[in-house]
């Protein structure tokens, strides 16, 4: 019987061992990956209640950075999409898609639905439509 708890025992410590050091491996990885992040911006980094007037400053210019870069590569997928004028010429003059135009005339369909029904709740509470 006692060998039995002595390998109970072992085995709990090697369960508990092995959940310590997975635990300590994925917590090194998200510091790393927040260290990562933290690197161009340094307000994330900052342990004040409220950011300095150059953290501020950075993040602004950062985020200026990041919606240029965004534009900057929706304009190469816009580019890249296009391809040729000849190819956007051919796409502009090509017969439209029967699902889109089904789908465009139920949209059309259910607003009509929808405002008239706004309508008779208007009338209903007596309220003006908006100028």
């Amino acid at each position: 019987m006692a060998a039995n708890v002595g390998r109970w025992w072992k085995y709990a410590q090697a369960k508990l061992n092995d959940l310590v050091s997975s635990s300590n491996a994925e917590l090194d990885d998200l510091e790393a990956e927040q260290a990562a992040r933290a690197e161009d911006k340094p307000w994330l980094a900052s342990d004040a209640t409220s950011p300095t007037l150059e953290e501020t400053r950075a993040r602004i210019e950062w985020e200026a950075q990041e919606q240029q870069r965004r534009a900057d590569a929706a304009a190469r997928a816009d580019v890249e999409a296009a391809g040729s004028p000849e190819d956007a010429l051919a796409r502009a003059t090509a017969p439209p898609d029967p699902e889109v135009v089904q789908a465009q005339v139920e949209l059309d369909r259910q607003a009509r639905e929808s405002k008239q029904r706004l309508e008779e709740i208007r009338k209903e509470l007596g309220v003006d439509p908006p100028g």
